[in-house]
C-alpha cells in the first residue's frame, strides 16, 4: 500500500487517484517485479537470503527442505485458502465495477466543471482508454495471479489522466473541495470507492489470506533455490 500512502502525502487533492487509481506501485518494473500489495503480499521474515550464490550447498538444501515442508503443510489447507483468495478476487471485481464508473461520469464532470478543450478532449480519451482496458480484461480475471497486470495498466491510465488534470489549478482545487462533500458527484464517487476498498482490506488481513501469501512466497523461494542448485550441477 506504499503507493497509496505516498499519494496521501501529496495532499487530499489526489484522493481520486488514491482510491480510483491502482493498487500496484508505479515503477518501470512494477508489472513484473514489484509484489502487488493485495495479491502478492511479501512476508519479509519468511524470505530466503537474497545472496543464494554465496551459500554453501548444504545451506541451500536445508532451505529447500524447509520450504518443501512449509508448502506441504499449507497445501493441506488448500481448499479453505482458495476459498479466501476467491473471496478477495470477488471483492476486487466489485471494487473495479465502482472504479470504472468514472468513465460514465466523465461527461457529467466535464459539464459540471465547465471544462473546455483541449482538456475535455483529453479526459474523454482517457475515459475511453480506461473503459477499453476494463472490457479487455474483465472476463479474464479468473484468479489473483491475473489481476496484477490489469491493475497496473488501469493505474497507469488513471495516473496520467490525473497528472494532466492537476495542471489546471482552478478545476483541480474545486475538485479537491467537492471530494469532501457527499452531496457532490465526486464526493459520492469517492465515498463508494472507500466503502468497497474497505471490504478488500478486511479480507487481506484475514488468517487464510496470510496463509495464501505465505504459500505463494514459499513457492517463489523454492523456485529460486532450485535454480541456484541446478546452476551448480
Amino acid at each position: 500500500m506504499q503507493f497509496i500512502k505516498n499519494m496521501h502525502k501529496g495532499g487530499k487533492c489526489l484522493a481520486l487517484i488514491v482510491l480510483s487509481c491502482m493498487l500496484t506501485p508505479v515503477t518501470a518494473s512494477a508489472e513484473s517485479d514489484t509484489p502487488h500489495p493485495m495479491t502478492e503480499k511479501e512476508i519479509i521474515e519468511e524470505r530466503a537470503p537474497l545472496n543464494l550464490d554465496e551459500l554453501e550447498l548444504e545451506e541451500l538444501l536445508n532451505y529447500k527442505k524447509y520450504y518443501l515442508e512449509k508448502i506441504k503443510s499449507l497445501r493441506a489447507e488448500i481448499d479453505t485458502i482458495n476459498n479466501e483468495s476467491n473471496r478477495l478476487l470477488d471483492a476486487l471485481a466489485a471494487y473495479d465495477k465502482q472504479r470504472i464508473r468514472i468513465t460514465a461520469l466523465m461527461p457529467q464532470l466535464i459539464e459540471h466543471y465547465a471544462i473546455s478543450t483541449p482538456l475535455s478532449t483529453s479526459l474523454m480519451a482517457y475515459a475511453e482508454t480506461i473503459h477499453n482496458i476494463y472490457e479487455d480484461y474483465k472476463n479474464h480475471l479468473t484468479s489473483l495471479d491475473t489481476y496484477k497486470s490489469y491493475d497496473f495498466r488501469i493505474g497507469i491510465a488513471y495516473t496520467s489522466m490525473m497528472a494532466q488534470l492537476a495542471e489546471y489549478k482552478s478545476i483541480y482545487q474545486q475538485m479537491q473541495k467537492d471530494m469532501d462533500d457527499d452531496k457532490t458527484l465526486l464526493g459520492q464517487y469517492q465515498a463508494s470507492l472507500r466503502d468497497y476498498y474497505g471490504r478488500i482490506e478486511e479480507i487481506v488481513k484475514s488468517k487464510k489470506m496470510e496463509e495464501y501469501y505465505s504459500l505463494k512466497q514459499s513457492e517463489k523461494e523454492l523456485r529460486r533455490i532450485n535454480e541456484e542448485i541446478e546452476e551448480r550441477q
